[in-house]
């Protein structure tokens, strides 16, 4: 408990006499002023409570230095402290600013990659699927030339056939006017004596009718032949109708081949100047890893510049502060010499 008779009067009274005279009040001083009465602990929160209220005079009576002298020493270290912030705040904010540059470089370029590497594939596949066509394009030609050679010599065979039955009517024909000529004859000599030979021509008679009933048998044959000729030429009109639209097939086909291998250029040409777009957009996918990472690597070496920058600033305050204390000491010591002189 507080003794009774010390009160904050008092210790302020005593406090601003040992300010007044260039002092700081401490709790021993103000005891000794006050007549060594009262506790320390009565006397330090009612001179805590003083300094609190009186903060300049107290700086003032520590520092040995007028409040205005104080006060410009503290804005100076304010507008220090403030601009020292200010360029680290820029800096952080330009590195942070570049470190986002980069992300989002990196960002577009790691995206442009994927659809790089999407498209890439999907030509890929086509590219596979126009080779499977052309392959069985080229199979389907394969077959249809096959056929067409396989036409082309039954076609040569069946003429080769029409030209022997063609020999073989024309000489059947030729037999049947030589025998209907042999008959016509018989039957004139016959006539002429008719009476002496009777039994010798009807004999003749009876042995031609035969064989005209064999040449007339041996024509229906070659008529029934001749019949087969024409259904097997009418076969090989079919075979060449048949021919000419396997050559439009062939012709067709062809032009489609002439296509996908124009196809196929342009896939591979375009293919190409994917894998050249891909190359070159991993190329600046590293280049822009390297520059992030040399980023990075900078990243400490400016914060820690920062660092440095911020010790030579309060470097900088502390020796300021100390010129101004010293040349504030000067000028106090430079008064009473002044006035000594006068």
């Amino acid at each position: 408990m507080a003794r009774a008779g010390i009160l904050y009067s008092q210790v302020a009274a005593v406090a601003a006499n040992i300010t007044d005279i260039g002092e700081n009040p401490t709790v021993d001083n103000v005891r000794v002023a006050l007549g060594n009465t009262g506790s320390k602990s009565t006397i330090a929160p009612l001179l805590k409570r003083w300094k609190n209220e009186h903060e300049a005079r107290v700086s003032e009576a520590k520092s040995g230095l007028s409040t205005e002298l104080v006060v410009a020493v503290r804005n100076l270290q304010a507008q220090l402290a403030a601009t020292a912030e200010a360029k680290l705040n820029a800096a952080q904010a330009e590195f942070d600013e570049k470190l986002d540059v980069m992300e989002e470089r990196l960002r577009s370029l790691i995206e442009a990659c994927g659809q790089a590497k999407a498209e890439r594939d999907g030509l890929a596949i086509q590219l596979k699927v126009e080779k499977d066509a052309l392959e069985k394009a080229l199979s389907s030609i394969q077959v249809l030339e096959v056929v067409e050679a396989t036409v082309r010599a039954e076609n040569v065979g069946l003429r080769n056939r029409l030209q022997d039955k063609d020999s073989e009517l024309a000489r059947a024909v030729q037999q049947l006017k030589q025998a209907e000529t042999q008959f016509e004859h018989f039957q004139t000599s016959v006539s002429t004596q008719r009476t002496d030979e009777r039994r010798s021509f009807e004999h003749s008679k009876q042995l031609l009718e035969h064989e005209l009933a064999g040449l007339r048998q041996e024509q229906m044959s070659k008529e029934l032949l001749i019949g087969q000729q024409r259904h097997e030429l009418e076969r090989r009109d079919e075979v060449e109708t048949e021919l000419k639209v396997a050559r439009r097939e062939y012709s067709s086909i062809q032009s489609e081949y002439a296509k996908l291998m124009q196809n196929l250029v342009t896939e591979t040409a375009l293919a190409a100047d994917l894998h050249s777009r891909f190359d070159s957009s991993e190329d600046k996918l590293s280049e822009a890893h390297d520059e992030l990472a040399v980023f990075r690597a900078e990243r400490p070496q400016m914060q820690a510049r920062i660092l440095v920058l911020e010790g030579k600033v309060a470097n900088l305050e502390d020796q300021l502060q100390g010129q101004l204390i010293a040349n504030a000491r000067l000028e106090s010591q430079a008064q009473p010499q002044s006035r000594r002189s006068k």
